[in-house]
């Protein structure tokens, strides 16, 4: 004969939503065993999230399971700090080179705001880089 179970979250504030469970309880049969599946979707980089959940069959077994999680930020920079172009002549151009690297293992996007009508222009002036990857730039001076 099939006995009802439930799954609650214990001593939950209810201000870290980063750790579920798929459902909240359910019947179960003798011999039975029931898949629940737990999902992780941080908020915040560098932020540790804990769940504790009770899973209680109304014939008095209970079991706690509790779920910890880290989340990652992105690793995202440019190749360099400073781009120097030096003396350059009225009239003129000369091209620098700046990489924007991705060392995290999810896609990034990036966008540089920039004046048209500006001395300085991007070759590119946003996209998306993925992972492990660097999107170079090539950044034109003309005076």
């Amino acid at each position: 004969m099939p006995t009802k179970y439930s799954i609650e979250k214990v001593k939950d504030d209810g201000k870290d939503l980063a750790i579920s469970v798929d459902h909240n309880g359910g019947d179960i049969s003798p011999g039975q065993i029931i898949k629940v599946t737990v999902t992780y979707t941080p908020q915040i980089a560098s932020v540790t999230s804990f769940a504790l959940f009770k899973v209680t069959a109304f014939g008095g077994n209970q079991i706690d399971f509790s779920c910890k999680g880290v989340a990652d930020g992105y690793n995202v920079f440019l190749s360099s700090k400073t781009v120097q172009f030096g003396e350059v002549q009225e009239q003129q151009t000369t091209n620098r080179l700046l990489n924007v690297v991705n060392e995290s293992d999810l896609p990034t996007s990036f966008q540089f705001f920039t004046d048209p009508s500006n001395l300085f222009s991007f070759s590119v002036t946003g996209g998306v880089v993925k992972p492990h990857a660097s999107q170079r730039i090539i950044i034109t001076f003309s005076p």
